[in-house]
């Protein structure tokens, strides 16, 4: 499903690109993940186009000397060391916050005492970094820095002029800065603080470079079709079986039984698979098998797999444009204040589990009414996807009765976290985000987690819980995940073994901390990333200028 107002062109993609997301997000005005106002539309540096070119500066090395890196720090191989840049890259990007947030909420058309001497400073570290980007060709320094850089400069110029502008001027000049400088805090949040979709793209990017033998990972699976079927062949024998169980006591209990201990894993199943054969070269086997299995459970995966809209999910992830946030995974992030409690979150994932297909559905609907043009090849798959739904249960319920019914309906509950079942772990974890606490924010951003517990409980998930690897390269099958582990093991060390990478070691302990945390519960993707100064839910700091005083200037 595709977010009012954007075009499937946008990301340079197929037309297997139209996905949905909320109607908010647009590509004419952006919300900052701040919770500021819209700022205007990205500068062309970001869609690709030349950056802008600052002006010289005195203190800019000479173009022949090569200066020392401050992102691209290096191991004692010569490699780019990625946590170490990734540091840098937060440091730098916390810095000129902060900075940049004196400059608009303490000038009056003039810059405080102390601010001009650390932004003068502050220059001089991006002409640096400008330097470097094109010595080194850098991957760590987003283009949109010479933006930032060219914002600096416009209020060191400022500064310097607002001594002779009379009153006036210098309420035009304050105008200025708080339009101008929306945009910077804009790029900050989402250029210099890299989304999901730009982390997994830098580690992509450095894993081929040093280990080009994982390429050969990326081709497609022919067991998945083969276990799709197996599942479904399973799923409908357990359910035409339970109409032979004598008593009514007896009958429940064995439908609930079989829907959590068989039933929910085969549901799972469907959705894991399903989400394996949109990675792979569409055929109309696959596309035939896929709408099949998709017909075993209510949710309606084949329709949002095979529309786009999880191809869309893995160039945008992190971003305002992420359209699984706001499609399933905004309900896990916290319960309702009246369900704050850890009853009331076993009670709030059981809605959540057994409403997912009502979730699915008003957000497609929500979006057709946006932008119904956009969102009309998903239309289609739905349709398709209702009529397979529709054909399976009745045929099941007609052979078997009410208790295939019920059996099939718990199954899809279990499978999505009813009553907390273990397989909600996957729901939690797969863009849970870790990260470094610093005082009044957060470094070290990790957007993605994988599961280092158990290999058989990562197998009864067709390995899903191995999401760092599967983003890393969704074009790896399930079967091969663990080969990137292999290959690469440098990029996916975990802290303990002294590399940089965090993993979950327990579902059950992620759950149960889950349903014991009150008020935020997760950060999806890190989407919600804190700054300095900013508070949790993204509000600005005190101080700060708010929607009525920019309109009052």
């Amino acid at each position: 499903m595709a977010p009012a107002g954007e075009e499937e062109s946008d990301l340079g993609g197929s037309s297997s690109d139209s996905t949905h997301s909320s109607a908010k997000h647009s590509t004419t005005t952006s919300s900052t993940t701040t919770g500021a106002t819209t700022t205007s539309a990205r500068r062309p540096a970001a869609e690709g186009a030349s950056a802008p070119q600052s002006r010289p500066l005195a203190n800019r090395p000479p173009a022949e000397e090569k200066t020392a890196p401050i992102f691209a720090h290096t191991d004692k191989d010569g490699n780019i060391d990625y946590q170490r840049s990734m540091l840098a890259v937060d440091g730098t990007t916390l810095r000129v916050s902060r900075v940049l947030w004196e400059v608009i909420y303490t000038s009056d058309g003039c810059l405080r005492k102390d601010v001009p001497e650390q932004l003068t400073e502050l220059i001089g570290v991006m002409a640096k970094l400008e330097l470097e980007s094109s010595q080194y060709s850098n991957p760590y320094i987003p283009v949109d820095l010479h933006a930032v850089h060219r914002s600096c400069l416009y209020a060191k110029r400022m500064w310097e002029n607002c001594e002779q502008a009379s009153d006036r001027e210098k309420l035009w000049t304050r105008f200025q800065m708080y339009k101008h400088f929306e945009d910077a805090i804009q790029l900050l949040h989402v250029d210099l603080r890299p989304s999901a979709a730009s982390w997994h793209n830098m580690r992509r990017a450095a894993i081929l470079q040093q280990h080009p033998a994982t390429a050969k990972l990326l081709k497609d699976e022919p067991l998945t079709p083969i276990m799709m079927a197996v599942i479904m062949a399973v799923h409908a024998a357990l359910a035409l079986a339970l109409k032979h169980i004598e008593g009514g006591w007896q009958a429940a209990l064995a439908i609930w039984l079989s829907a959590a201990l068989v039933g929910g894993f085969c549901a799972f199943g469907f959705q894991a698979l399903d989400h394996e054969l949109c990675h792979m070269n569409s055929t109309p086997g696959t596309t035939l098998i896929g709408l099949l299995g998709g017909g075993f459970t209510t949710v309606p995966w084949f329709s949002y797999y095979f529309s786009g809209g999880h191809e869309r999910h893995h160039k945008v992830a992190g971003t305002p444009r992420d359209i699984d946030r706001d499609a399933f995974f905004w309900a896990w992030e916290r319960t309702p204040a009246a369900l704050d409690s850890p009853l009331g979150s076993v009670l709030w994932a059981s809605i959540i589990g057994a409403g997912l297909p009502v979730l699915y559905i008003l957000s497609l609907g929500y979006c057709l009414l946006g932008n119904w043009r956009n969102n009309i090849r998903e239309l289609g798959y739905f349709g398709a996807n209702l009529i397979s739904m529709t054909v399976v249960h009745a045929t099941l319920t007609w052979y078997g009765g009410s208790r295939a019914l019920w059996y099939l309906l718990l199954s899809m509950a279990f499978g999505n976290g009813f009553l907390c079942h273990p397989l909600m772990g996957f729901w939690i974890m797969q863009h849970l985000c870790h990260s470094v606490e610093h005082g009044d924010h957060q470094i070290g951003m990790q957007p993605t987690m994988s599961y280092s517990g158990s290999p058989l409980w990562n197998l009864l998930n067709f390995n899903a819980l191995s999401h760092v690897e599967h983003h890393d390269f969704a074009r790896c099958p399930w079967t091969r995940l663990h080969k990137l582990r292999e290959m690469a093991p440098d990029f996916y060390k975990s802290v303990e073994d002294g590399g940089h990478m965090q993993y979950i070691p327990s579902v059950t302990g992620m759950i149960w901390e889950w349903v014991f945390t009150k008020g935020d519960k997760m950060n999806f993707a890190c989407i919600r990333h804190k700054l300095p100064g900013w508070d949790a839910d993204g509000s600005a700091p005190p101080g700060a200028p708010s929607a009525e005083t920019k309109k009052t200037i």
